[in-house]
């Protein structure tokens, strides 16, 4: 679960930055479950009951570690959370199992995650966490929100805004038990491999972690209207990490499709949107600085559809500007493993609520076209 740093003086400064820590960082995140996962693969998956075709993910978001109060009921940043949410569980349509206790003796899940909130500190990374018996209702995932001075992290630094990354899964039990709860029913038929390692090919998940920067930040967090001034956007800071839970650049799905140099992204939709090999950011967890593409339709949050703007994934922030989910944006969420419309929903009107850390660069005026 790989963590960036947000923000860099100078171009040169920010690509050092970035690749030491999502390179390091994805790697043990990968080592760790591949030694965990291996055994695996070796054997067969259950067979699995599928759920309908098409229906809507449900992502519960859970306060528990929120020890700071950032995402308090009734506040405009618990509003912002749930509607960036709302955009990923209206489109992303896969159908995944139940995570449960199975049926043989030993058959049990262990859920890993980072502390949104609280940083070890020994490494000074944020503080591991496990659930043990960890269960969860088909087609929905969990995720675990916070806030913290991100500044404190190692290899973090002052313009930090937010980190996010998927959790680690940790079944025991059987090989069929693991298999089946480690892809959720994704990839063929059933089988870990086609999650981890470098055969994956699809993507699936439990939940994750998300933290957000609360040391002073002077947030415009109303997703409904835009923000002015020197302001960073709560909103698109929320829709780049929750990407990053949902794989981009947190995946071996995503990074299986980098080229050795990790310097060119491959995926057939995202070089479909894109007319050619998709650009990256040192480290190949973002899109390159600057890459543009057009909006998709977030007229409810004051962004329509058909601008070229710069992509949602990319590691940079305007303050006092809004970024949202564009074409290119959806084609990588596609080539992880997504199944999403191929007119992807909008967002209903105002007041609708939805019941790798990877950095985050914020960038003055002057530096928009770096």
């Amino acid at each position: 679960m790989a963590r960036h740093p947000a923000a860099c003086d100078t171009a040169v400064a920010c690509t050092a930055t970035v690749t030491r820590t999502a390179g390091a960082d994805f790697a043990e995140y990968r080592d760790r479950a591949v030694n965990r996962l291996r055994p695996i693969a070796l054997g067969l998956a259950l067979s699995l009951a599928c759920a309908p075709a098409a229906q809507a993910l449900n992502i519960e978001f859970n306060y528990e570690y929120d020890l700071s109060g950032f995402f308090a009921a009734g506040t405009l940043e618990r509003t912002a959370l749930e509607e960036a949410g709302a955009w990923y569980e209206t489109n992303l349509t896969d159908s995944l199992t139940a995570i449960g206790d199975g049926p043989g003796l030993n058959d049990s899940y262990t859920a890993k995650f980072s502390n949104p909130s609280k940083f070890d500190p020994v490494t000074g990374q944020l503080e591991s966490l496990q659930i043990d018996n960890f269960s969860i209702a088909a087609d929905t995932v969990r995720i675990y929100v916070g806030a913290v001075g991100l500044e404190a992290g190692t290899g973090l630094n002052t313009n930090t805004l937010g980190v996010g990354a998927p959790g680690t899964p940790d079944p025991d039990g059987s090989l069929d038990y693991q298999n089946a709860m480690v892809s959720r029913g994704q990839g063929a038929g059933g089988k870990s491999l086609d999650i981890y390692g470098s055969m994956a090919n699809d993507f699936a998940l439990w939940g994750g972690y998300l933290s957000i920067d609360n040391t002073g930040r002077n947030w415009h967090s109303d997703p409904y209207t835009l923000p002015t001034g020197g302001q960073p956007d709560l909103f698109s800071v929320l829709l780049h990490e929750l990407g990053h839970v949902f794989g981009i650049g947190t995946s071996f799905s995503w990074f299986n499709q980098l080229n050795t140099a990790q310097t060119r992204f491959l995926g057939p939709d995202s070089v479909a949107s894109y007319g050619d090999d998709v650009p990256m950011q040192s480290g190949g967890a973002h899109w390159a600085n600057g890459t543009t593409s057009l909006t998709l339709d977030f007229i409810a949050n004051g962004v329509e559809a058909g601008l070229l703007k710069e992509t949602a994934f990319d590691p940079s922030l305007l303050l006092g500007s809004r970024k949202v989910l564009t074409e290119l944006d959806v084609a990588g969420l596609r080539d992880v493993g997504w199944t999403i419309p191929v007119t992807a929903v909008p967002l209903p009107p105002a007041g609708w609520l939805c019941g790798i850390a990877l950095v985050w660069v914020v960038r003055a005026r002057r530096n928009v076209a770096a």
